[in-house]
Formats: C-alpha cells, sequence, structure tokens
C-alpha cells in the first residue's frame, strides 16, 4: 500500500484509534510495551508513533522525537505528551526516508509499524541509519506466525486489515528485521509466536 493511502487510513482514524486497539492493549500488549521501552535512554526517535499511545512508558530523562505519516495522528500523540508534560517534539516524515543526519539518536523504537510501511527492509535500514553505533534499535512487533493454519487466516484477514487500517497482518516483519542489516541481542517470541521483542543495535 502506498505511503499516502497509509496517511490518509491513519488521518481518518485519528482520535478513534485508540478506541480500535484498546481490547488489543489491554490483553497484554501494553505490558510488553513497558518491559521493552524501559530499556530507552537517552534522545529517543519513535517511528510510527501514531496517537503516542508510548509516550508513558519512557523513563525519565528521554528526549522524544516522534515521527509519523500523518497530522492528524501526531496531533492526538502531541496532545498526549503535553498532558503529561513529556519533552517531545512531533515530525511529520515517512520513516523510509528519515530526514534526520546520520547518528542522530541513542535509541530507536518501533512497535505495531512495520506491517504498514510499503518497504519494511528500507525503513528498518532508516532506523538504523540515524541510530549512534552505541545505541540501541527496539521493536515490538507482530510477525507471521509459524502455524500454517493461523498464517492462512492472516492471509484472508488482510481483505480487512489492509484497507481498514493499513496493516498487512500476514506479513513476517521479523524477517524485515532480519534483512535489514541490525545486529540482533535479543529476540523474544511471544503469544504463540504472532508477536516479537527484538532489541538490536546498529
Amino acid at each position: 500500500m502506498a505511503k499516502n493511502s497509509v496517511r490518509q487510513i491513519y488521518d481518518k482514524l485519528g482520535a478513534n484509534y485508540d478506541r480500535w486497539t484498546r481490547v488489543m492493549d489491554s490483553s497484554g500488549i501494553n505490558k510488553f510495551r513497558k518491559q521493552l521501552l524501559e530499556r530507552a535512554s537517552g534522545r529517543v526517535l519513535e517511528v510510527a508513533v501514531g496517537t503516542g499511545k508510548n509516550l508513558q512508558f519512557y523513563p525519565p530523562g528521554c528526549d522524544l522525537t516522534g515521527v509519523d505519516l500523518s497530522p492528524r495522528m501526531l496531533e492526538v500523540a502531541n496532545e498526549r505528551a503535553t498532558q503529561q508534560k513529556l519533552p517531545f517534539t512531533p515530525q511529520i516524515g515517512n520513516v523510509e526516508a528519515l530526514t534526520f543526519p546520520n547518528e542522530s539518536f541513542d535509541t530507536v523504537v518501533c512497535t505495531l509499524g512495520l506491517c504498514t510501511f510499503p518497504h519494511p527492509e528500507q525503513a528498518v535500514s532508516e532506523m538504523r541509519r540515524v541510530c549512534k553505533p552505541s545505541g540501541q534499535l527496539l521493536f515490538l512487533e507482530h510477525t507471521r506466525p509459524q502455524n500454517p493454519w493461523v498464517a492462512f487466516a492472516l492471509d484472508k484477514l488482510e481483505r480487512f486489515t489492509i484497507p481498514r487500517l493499513g496493516c498487512h497482518a500476514g506479513r513476517n516483519t521479523l524477517e524485515s528485521v532480519r534483512l535489514s542489516g541490525v545486529m540482533v541481542t535479543e529476540e523474544v517470541r511471544r503469544l504463540g509466536g504472532l508477536l516479537f521483542t527484538l532489541q538490536a543495535t546498529p
């Protein structure tokens, strides 16, 4: 799906996105967010920041920048950061062509975004480029499960998820991370392999 189509989907969803994902968050996703993001430090870039659902989980001292294609989603994220009195800089942008110089950030974060990028390997390569050599990349994503029946069901579900959420439900996002060339330092498969958390260095 082209990035303009993804932008239109998420501009339309806006604050309603949180309502769409409330059940998923309460079923354990927020626990995984917290466990992953407590590792963040320094100057942090979160790509596909959306409505800022992760902001509450960053430890004190992080200087946060959030990039998203959707201006409406960024507005919600900025409102959330203001309410929480967090240092947050919103920026409209395309993760596949980030405008930041090389080695700009100590931590780069992506959660549940790789399923929406037209070229996920390129997106991860850009995250790697803007991360300092001593920095870290943190991922929480759903991926294609090894169970063929579940994978088949997700492929069928894409008829709903792609036009409504821009989500390629059956995409092997874990493979996209591996192909980008990052050095994986920790990888944990969750919920029967449907989700993973991953920490890597550039």
